[in-house]
């Protein structure tokens, strides 16, 4: 629930649970905030972080879609994942 707070804030939303989607999503854009604004001092996440919960659910729609399939293109190069983690590069 930590980690992918955005989708969780949005799946209680589509719920009906509006109170719980609503302390989901403000705990992430303050955290956010602070992260960002406060301890590493980005003076742009104060203009941007509206933007958060829309790279959070990128971000949640990559890693899910990092559970299919083995291949990887990166950099020009064809990576597949094997067995016990090993990556690969292929030709």
């Amino acid at each position: 629930v930590v980690t992918q707070a955005t989708f969780w804030a949005l799946a209680a939303f589509l719920a009906g649970e509006w109170d719980w989607g609503t302390v989901a999503l403000a705990a992430r854009l303050a955290a956010g905030l602070m992260v960002g604004g406060i301890i590493l001092k980005d003076r742009s996440v104060w203009r941007w972080f509206w933007l958060m919960p829309l790279r959070d659910l990128f971000g949640f729609a990559v890693w899910v879609g990092g559970c299919f399939g083995s291949t990887v293109y990166w950099r020009g190069r064809k990576l597949r994942l094997h067995a016990g983690g090993h990556i690969i590069e292929e030709t």
